[in-house]
């Protein structure tokens, strides 16, 4: 936006004076011309600039947005205040709230032109994400410990495969692709293993232990 954009060359008094009397300026026009829908978009433009800058806390922030809405609810390009306000409470961590921020203004205006982008916001903070780390080798009967992050998941499974191939084959010291499965493994045991999907849509961090299968290459 223009108002941000000057806004990171220099933060001086000057520059802060320009600012402002530009988005005066702007403000007196719009208003002269009842033209709501620039004004919301400036508003917007004008608390960005005051957050950026430093001068306008997250909180203030919000409730500034909530003002915005309770004026302007009618206009339907008020939409554009409800995805700045379910972008900020994600970057506060707040993404339930955030989640039903964008659940109401896509109900509120179902045929802005930009309601994708509340849906897409929706999609990130429902994004399933998956992670497990453990060590690369375990002794025949020991307990595997898979350490996973995970997010918007109910499950999922391991599969065990085991590798008909010697330990010296030079074949295992390249990338592991499907090919290599199909010509070098047996799958010999599968487990699904259950989630406990946090209602926040944060990451959790769990330990799983298993059960290591015989002697063998998997």
């Amino acid at each position: 936006s223009s108002l941000r954009s000057m806004a990171t060359f220099e933060n001086d008094s000057i520059l802060t004076q320009t600012i402002s009397n530009i988005y005066s300026s702007l403000n007196r026009m719009y208003r002269k011309q009842n033209n709501n829908d620039a004004l919301i978009l400036l508003a917007l433009e004008g608390l960005e600039w005051r957050k950026t800058d430093g001068g306008l806390s997250s909180d203030g922030y919000l409730r500034s947005l909530d003002e915005l809405i309770k004026t302007y609810d009618d206009r339907e390009v008020c939409a554009e205040v409800y995805l700045a306000k379910a972008r900020q409470l994600t970057n506060d961590n707040k993404k339930v709230e955030a989640y039903q921020v964008c659940q109401d203004g896509i109900q509120r205006y179902p045929k802005y032109p930009r309601v994708n982008a509340l849906k897409r916001l929706q999609e990130e903070i429902l994004r399933p994400e998956l992670s497990i780390t453990t060590d690369t080798a375990v002794y025949p009967g020991d307990t595997l410990s898979l350490n996973v992050t995970h997010a918007n998941l109910n499950g999922f499974t391991v599969h065990y495969y085991k590798v008909n191939l010697p330990a010296t084959s030079p074949v295992l010291q390249k990338p592991i692709d499907d090919d290599f499965y199909k010509r070098y493994t047996q799958r010999i045991h599968s487990k699904h293993i259950d989630l406990a999907r946090p209602s926040d849509y944060f990451q959790k961090d769990t330990v799983y232990k298993l059960t290591t299968p015989e002697e063998g290459i998997y």
